[in-house]
């Protein structure tokens, strides 16, 4: 006669979780358009995630081949390579030219240069497939020639945002706006563009990576210590407990006898 003492046993579930965390993550969506508004300092930045967790800042107009703000870094996209931005684009420094300041020299130097356009598709590129990141794009234009009704947006080629103000005479109430998106990278590249009244227009984007979600670890809910049991060679012993997991997993009992480990059919 064999005798199964169930505080001896274990409960093993790491392939199920891994196997299932696997799966989601190698579905990739479109990007995920969230929070939106105005900017009127360098706390914006923020907004995106945490400095610790930048993957990398773009300069759209050459204010730079370098500039760092409130702890983010920005390189020039032309030479950085970090996004493509096509059809010919023009450069333009005095975005800023009706006043206007976030009381950064910094950001305010960034969001003054950019580059416009008709038609200009825009790529994040230096992606990891996979991976999920969250983007914020920054717009701004104090110039008289702009009024406050003006608007842009971001497409990932098949969701657009909603349109966002970025325009603001003398730079009252704000000097500029922002979009978030958020997205899982399916490719090492990823559409990104800029739309803006009459054009595309290209101040600054800064990339942030998220981090991995966390996998719940299965939580014994019933039966923590059910009480040993015996049966003859060939016979069944029952043991059960309720397990509370989401999302779901497969759970396998294991009988451990000096030292060794047997798995243990389960009914």
């Amino acid at each position: 006669m064999k005798t199964l003492n169930v505080t001896k046993c274990k409960i093993t579930t790491g392939l199920a979780l891994a196997s299932l965390f696997i799966a989601s993550a190698a579905s990739a969506a479109n990007i995920t358009w969230g929070v939106q508004g105005t900017f009127t300092d360098n706390t914006v930045l923020a907004l995106a995630g945490p400095a610790a967790r930048e993957v990398y800042g773009v300069d759209a107009g050459g204010s730079g081949a370098q500039t760092t703000v409130n702890g983010y870094t920005f390189a020039d996209y032309g030479t950085s390579g970090n996004v493509t931005i096509t059809g010919g684009p023009s450069s333009y420094n005095n975005f800023l030219g009706g006043g206007g300041s976030t009381g950064d020299n910094a950001l305010d130097n960034l969001v003054n240069y950019g580059v416009y356009g008709s038609t200009m598709p825009g790529t994040l590129n230096n992606l990891t497939v996979g991976s999920s990141y969250t983007a914020i794009a920054l717009l701004s234009d104090t110039r008289g020639a702009h009024p406050s009704s003006d608007t842009f947006n971001v497409t990932d080629g098949v969701t657009t945002s909603p349109n966002q103000v970025y325009a603001f005479s003398g730079g009252s109430p704000a000097v500029g706006g922002y979009i978030i998106g958020t997205f899982t990278a399916n490719a090492t590249t990823q559409t990104f563009t800029v739309h803006a009244t009459a054009g595309g227009q290209y101040n600054a984007i800064l990339l942030i990576s998220n981090p991995p979600p966390l996998v719940p670890l299965p939580v014994l809910i019933s039966n923590t210590l059910p009480a040993s049991a015996s049966a003859g060679v060939g016979g069944q012993a029952v043991f059960t407990a309720a397990f509370s997991n989401s999302p779901p997993v497969s759970l396998q009992w294991q009988f451990i006898n000096g030292g060794v480990t047997n798995p243990v059919t389960a009914a």
